[in-house]
């Protein structure tokens, strides 16, 4: 019996895909006034994406990306996060700052109010709006569709 090359971890195979063996480079800040959410959400980002931290309000993702975000990729916000400015507000206040960089918003509002909340998010450049409960692999999707780099960037 002859021995073959060592055994490559790095080598996919059946049942394998280098999007679950490798992160993916990409630090994300999340701002939600639900601790519960923001866990949920570091956790589960956190098996894909190599930074994922998070701010509880609309005013701190504010500040934060006023001063590190050249560092951050994408960030996701809930809609409501009291007191303060909601996340609607935080998304004008970093547009109007310059920042381009893309947004998620997530909202568990019932799908007449999604609707007019969706309108007012879309209406920003590089910003989407997902609701509650979302779907992991949507968010995901979504995530990679907005942080993509486009050929002539690589």
């Amino acid at each position: 019996m002859s021995e073959g090359p060592p055994l490559n971890p790095n080598i996919v195979g059946p049942n394998k895909s280098p999007e679950r063996n490798e992160k993916i480079n990409l630090e994300i800040l999340i701002a939600d006034d639900s601790l519960i959410i923001r866990r949920l959400l570091e956790d589960m980002l956190g098996q894909r994406y190599t930074s994922v931290g998070s701010v509880e309000n609309g005013a701190d993702l504010v500040k934060r990306l006023s001063t590190h975000s050249n560092n951050i990729g994408i960030a996701i916000t809930d809609f409501s996060m009291p007191p303060g400015i909601d996340g609607i507000e935080a998304i004008k206040t970093i547009r109007d700052a310059g920042n381009t960089m893309p947004i998620i918003m997530l909202t568990g509002e019932d799908s007449s109010v999604f609707k007019f909340i969706k309108s007012k998010v879309e209406a920003f450049s590089n910003t989407v709006c997902l609701s509650k409960p979302f779907n992991e692999e949507e968010l995901y999707a979504t995530i990679d569709r907005l942080t993509k780099k486009p050929e002539s960037a690589k």
